[in-house]
């Protein structure tokens, strides 16, 4: 924890070029309060190594369920088995993010699962014998991955 940080303060770490991550910082808070779960005062995220570029929102989802990981709402084991990508909407919502099917495919190299948005999810079962779990807003995936309510796997077509 850098010692300017403020009381209450999301700080993301190792973003080249930008030292903090506006857009996460107000998906998990206003994600946590929408979900009645209270987030601790300070959160710090290390994306490393920081000399490679991090942009873009495809990180939101994997944000996200790192930290309720960390909260213990999510198993961090489950999670360990898979690649995840996905945008956080305001809203809790799982929106589409470029790069699915790539990251479909190195999932399938590493023999990981890929967690990823509903709309992308035929694209993203193309990538072979890969478990896909396309989901259409955080809650559901969290009831999924507790096995509270299983969202359906997505067959092979165009997204």
């Amino acid at each position: 924890m850098s010692g300017s940080a403020r009381r209450g303060e999301f700080r993301g770490r190792g973003t080249a070029g930008q030292g903090r991550c506006r857009k996460p910082r107000a998906c998990a808070r206003r994600d946590f309060r929408a979900r009645t779960c209270a987030a601790p005062k300070r959160i710090t995220i290390n994306l490393s190594p920081a000399d490679l570029p991090k942009e873009g929102s495809h990180y939101d989802l994997p944000i996200a369920l790192a930290l309720l990981a960390a909260m213990g709402l999510v198993d961090a084991e489950t999670l360990a088995q898979y690649v995840v990508v996905g945008e956080l909407g305001l809203d809790g919502r799982v929106a589409g993010s470029p790069g699915v099917l790539l990251a479909a495919l190195h999932a399938s190299s590493r023999g990981m699962g890929l967690i990823c948005p509903a709309v992308q999810g035929s694209e993203a079962a193309w990538a072979g014998e890969i478990e896909v779990i396309a989901a259409p807003d955080l809650l559901g995936l969290l009831n999924h991955l507790k096995g509270q309510s299983l969202l359906r796997t997505p067959e092979p077509g165009i997204a």
